[in-house]
């Protein structure tokens, strides 16, 4: 199911993290279009294959009484040359700053923003559970 939220996921992070925006308007016969349309057809379906982490509100500084921040975290595992090839469109853009690939152990060390230490535990426990 291709829900609302699992929609918004993987329009924010095509955006955010793999310059869609630029991608899509090169010509359709560009090398690099057909390439990355290949990896945006496998990326949509492992966003949709695999399971929500969290589906709620988050603990942000933003927050009011009357106002709250919600959030939708999804856990999508690349291995072997699917890895490699999620490596190779990374790029920021959007409003993003910065895309790096971390492994849970060196993202458990950063100084993550609100709740996003509890989706990766989350996805953890969920993965060895």
């Amino acid at each position: 199911v291709f829900t609302g939220a699992r929609r918004a996921a993987v329009r924010e992070f095509l955006e955010e993290a793999c310059d869609d925006a630029n991608r899509m308007a090169l010509s359709d016969d560009d090398p690099v279009k057909i390439e990355y349309l290949k990896f945006k057809a496998m990326l949509v379906q492992k966003m949709v294959s695999f399971g929500s982490v969290y589906l709620g509100s988050v603990r942000d500084p933003r927050n009011t009484d009357d106002a709250w921040m919600s959030s939708a975290a999804f856990s999508v595992k690349f291995i072997g040359d699917d890895k490699k090839g999620v490596t190779r469109w990374l790029k920021a853009a959007d409003d993003a700053v910065e895309v790096r690939v971390f492994t849970v152990e060196e993202a458990m060390k950063l100084p993550l923003y609100g709740s996003h230490k509890q989706f990766i535990q989350n996805t953890t426990s969920a993965r060895l559970g």
